[in-house]
């Protein structure tokens, strides 16, 4: 959501700027180390986005290679081979669950490093179909190839409800912004105000709670936006 890292670089980006200005005090310091790692995080949260999404799309197809390749008499591993590839993540995951194997783990504890990695709970499902087969028996393809249209639905489903709700989570990230936005304005415009505002202990208290209220607001947004994507 572009929106709501922009209002959160706006929070980082008032309270670092504040913190600049009180550089000599230890609060001041530790404060602006803090805000220095959110913008971090915030510049880095796009990215994990799009890595999470290119693993959504690409797991799906995945797994129906991988119940093709079982369907021709391949076992689970020799077929992880054939499916695995350094062109892309999902490719990668599946060539280290294999090399694990190969390299003496069992299945089950392999399944276990690929769920438990970056972005693992996306796999969950194949493992778990995996694990019932070696558990139970039954038609490994089958059940491969229905964890994959299920992802595929699930994919589907979720960026529906992205689409619906795009205009509703903008204009609340927007509302949240708009304040600190005004004060960083006003500070820039203004550099006596901040001055000013640090002497006053009632102002420095009002500025702490509406920077509290501030990030709770788009703790609140994100919470609901991630509810109605599920």
């Amino acid at each position: 959501m572009p929106s709501l890292g922009l209002s959160a670089a706006g929070v980082s980006g008032v309270a670092l700027w504040f913190a600049l200005r009180i550089e000599s005090n230890v609060w001041g310091k530790r404060l602006g180390d803090w805000c220095r790692s959110g913008i971090r995080k915030t510049a880095e949260r796009p990215v994990r986005g799009l890595r999470r999404r290119k693993l959504e799309v690409g797991i799906p197809a995945a797994l129906r290679s991988l119940s093709d390749a079982v369907d021709s008499g391949e076992v689970l591993v020799s077929a992880a081979v054939r499916v695995g590839s350094p062109s892309s993540q999902v490719g990668r995951d599946l060539a280290s669950f294999a090399r694990d194997c190969m390299r003496g783990s069992s299945v089950s504890n392999a399944l276990n490093r690929l769920t438990g990695g970056v972005n693992g709970d996306l796999w969950i499902p194949m493992a778990f179909a995996v694990e019932m087969h070696l558990r139970c028996g039954g038609n490994l393809s089958l059940s491969l190839r229905s964890v994959a249209s299920a992802s595929e639905s699930g994919h589907r489903s979720r960026a529906e409800a992205r689409a619906a709700t795009a205009q509703a989570r903008f204009t609340g990230n927007l509302v949240c912004a708009l304040p600190l936005l005004g004060l960083l304005g006003g500070a820039l415009l203004m550099p006596h105000m901040v001055g000013q505002m640090m002497g006053s202990p009632l102002s420095l208290g009002l500025l702490v709670v509406a920077a509290l209220l501030q990030g709770l607001s788009l703790l609140a947004i994100r919470r609901l936006a991630g509810v109605a994507a599920r």
